[in-house]
């Protein structure tokens, strides 16, 4: 290990593990740290990342849709689960493929699906 990484590990390590009070609008709402549905209610959500267990995003999305600011964006990673949406025979797939059709009609949100890799879906909060 070099010197300088040392002192880098030791200034991440000061930092405070959860969310940022400083910055408005920027929670954490990964396993371990806070669930969607212990956020508050009121929209305050900038910037959202979900990559989660995939049966859980349509109750990810229910929850962190409503709690983000207009022109806020939700980035869901994985949501063509290599392909196999588009052919679901498992219970992952058809619950992506019904959130990807669910997330499409919207009229909530602006999205796109991306076919990145093993997709990523794009939702930017409109109203």
């Amino acid at each position: 290990m070099l010197r300088g990484q040392r002192g880098a590990r030791r200034d991440r390590a000061a930092q405070p593990r959860r969310g940022r009070p400083d910055r408005p609008g920027h929670d954490h709402a990964r396993p371990g740290r806070r669930e969607p549905r212990t956020l508050t209610e009121e929209p305050h959500i900038d910037l959202a990342y979900v990559d989660a267990d995939k049966t859980g995003y349509p109750a990810y999305y229910d929850a962190l849709v409503p709690r983000m600011r207009p022109g806020g964006l939700l980035i869901l990673d994985n949501t063509l689960l290599g392909n196999r949406v588009l052919d679901p025979r498992d219970e992952r797939a058809r619950t992506m493929a019904a959130l990807n059709k669910r997330i499409a009609a919207d009229d909530r949100v602006e999205s796109v699906l991306l076919g990145l890799s093993d997709g990523v879906t794009l939702a930017r909060r409109v109203a």
